[in-house]
């Protein structure tokens, strides 16, 4: 990086909210660093008891556990040790040092794994509506060595995302931009189908008064997969939730430099894209009701080895 790198470090490092809220933030920062690695480790471990879940849906929610997971693992970390950098008793030089070498692995951790959180709930989005429009055809064209292909390409923008950043700033945050309106806008447009297709389909089922054997297994082939597009929507609506506060300060950053009061929502709105990794575990239990005993079952084996 070059002169954007030393913005980038006096944003982070200088005349900030230290000296006002740096327990708060530490203390938040460490919380939501254990919930998140714990929550989504406990998923990914119910992710493998889980039958009911197709194979390359399944593996998509995984991915998605895991990028969680880094997220609570480096991001959450990082952002501890930067704010546990303001302490008055340490030398000067060692919190400057901590403090932008901390500032520099969150910053990049955050550009790869938060653009790959956003790239996963869009590849359900369009897994979802898949299954919906290809009918009998879609385990045949939705396959599992295609989807593992596909979750690995999911890191290719992610990883350009970051070297970028190394190169110019502002690239780096059109490019960033770039990639969430393009993610957004896939899925708005796969949901929006799904739902008109849906309503489409409830619509020619009341109108049939025939209650054969095939309708009612149609209706509840039916009803499970709302279920799952429910899902993989809630996914969205909190990722969504959760980066909007994150990218528009971003914005107003870069428009407006730094003051002491932007920069303490600059610190809550970090905490809440790692709220959104959380978060995620919770939601799985919520509107997978497969996921939900396989939790359970794997909480009771976790207590039962520490007696």
């Amino acid at each position: 990086m070059n002169v954007n790198k030393e913005r980038i470090q006096f944003l982070l490092c200088t005349d900030n909210l230290s000296k006002k809220l740096p327990l708060f933030f530490w203390v938040i920062y460490i919380v939501l660093s254990i919930t998140t690695v714990s929550g989504n480790a406990l998923i990914l471990v119910a992710l493998r008891k889980v039958s009911a879940l197709y194979p390359p849906s399944k593996l998509l929610y995984s991915c998605l556990a895991v990028t969680d997971l880094l997220v609570g693992l480096i991001v959450g970390a990082a952002g501890a040790v930067h704010f546990m950098m303001w302490n008055e008793h340490l030398e000067p030089s060692l919190w400057m040092d901590l403090c932008v070498y901390s500032g520099d692995v969150g910053a990049i951790s955050f550009a790869v794994l938060t653009t790959a959180s956003l790239g996963t709930p869009t590849a359900l989005s369009v897994d979802r509506l898949l299954a919906l429009m290809l009918g009998l055809r879609y385990r045949q064209v939705v396959t599992l060595g295609r989807v593992k292909a596909i979750a690995v390409c999911l890191w290719i923008p992610s990883i350009a995302y970051a070297l970028i950043l190394f190169w110019n700033y502002y690239a780096a945050k059109i490019y960033g931009y770039t990639l969430q309106f393009l993610c957004l806008l896939v899925s708005t447009v796969c949901y929006s189908k799904i739902f008109l297709t849906l309503r489409r389909h409830v619509a020619e089922v009341q109108e049939n008064v025939h209650r054969t054997q095939s309708n009612k297994s149609a209706s509840l082939n039916l009803k499970r997969y709302r279920k799952t597009v429910s899902a993989a929507v809630w996914v969205l609506i909190s990722s969504v939730i959760c980066y909007i506060p994150h990218i528009i300060i971003t914005v107003l950053y870069s428009v407006s430099g730094p003051f002491s009061r932007l920069q303490i929502f600059w610190g809550l709105a970090g905490i809440l894209v790692v709220l959104n990794s959380s978060l995620d575990p919770l939601l799985y239990c919520w509107k997978i009701k497969d996921v939900r005993p396989a939790v359970k079952e794997t909480v009771r084996q976790v207590l039962f080895l520490a007696n």
